[in-house]
């Protein structure tokens, strides 16, 4: 029986799938708290528009993901897709 949150996610059906954090993902995501912690809740709204695409911009782009111009409910963005995708 699934005993954490983690384990119970993935052991539920669903239409999202879920992966576990790969270890390197964690090492970065632990860098990137450091960097934006000090700004936690002070940007807000379109003012916090700016510093995320800074942050973004310099995301190193997986090599199994494509991406492609797209909108979702009338937002445009990029939509990331696995390149082995059925």
């Amino acid at each position: 029986m699934p005993t954490s949150l983690e384990d119970r996610r993935f052991a539920q059906p669903s239409v999202t799938a879920f992966h576990p954090i790969n270890p390197a993902d964690k090492t970065a995501m632990a860098g990137l708290r450091t960097i934006v912690e000090p700004n936690k809740g002070r940007l807000r709204g379109t003012a916090a528009r700016a510093p995320f695409d800074a942050i973004m911009e310099h995301v190193a782009v997986p090599e199994e993901v494509t991406f492609e111009a797209g909108a979702v409910g009338g937002v445009p963005g990029f939509i990331g897709s696995p390149a082995n995708q059925r």
